[in-house]
């Protein structure tokens, strides 16, 4: 005796259209989180950018604080070798000379920083950043 069977399930089809959906509904999230990663690196490398200008602005302030910081100095000194001054007056105005030479400093640092920022940020290798 010979017999054949065959099977046959009504609910096959709905595994393949929820399958598809599925599918769909993952593209859309993928397509999703790259909008928002472009957002993202868009927002970090324009903070950056800001952070360079902002840098750039207080190295040119620091540099003419450091200037007119050094007149005063000159002219403490003038002042004390005449005799018209005093000696804090000097070690004042050599304290502003030296707080004028760190803001300097501060400011130059910070503009480093914030190119090597900007350039991490557009995924830039700047061998010139790099120590020799």
């Amino acid at each position: 005796m010979f017999g054949v069977t065959a099977t046959l399930q009504a609910w096959d089809w709905g595994s393949t259209y929820f399958g598809m959906q599925s599918a769909r509904e993952t593209v859309k999230k993928l397509q999703a989180d790259l909008a928002k990663m472009r957002l993202d690196v868009g927002y970090e490398v324009k903070t950056y950018y800001l952070n360079i200008q902002d840098a750039a602005k207080r190295i040119a302030v620091a540099r003419t604080a450091l200037e007119a910081s050094k007149e005063g100095f000159r002219m403490a000194q003038a002042r004390y070798q005449a005799q018209v001054g005093t000696n804090t007056d000097v070690l004042t105005s050599q304290a502003q000379v030296s707080s004028a030479e760190f803001n300097l400093t501060q400011a130059l640092t910070d503009y480093q920083s914030a190119l090597a920022d900007i350039y991490a940020g557009m995924g830039i290798k700047n061998t010139s950043l790099m120590p020799n």
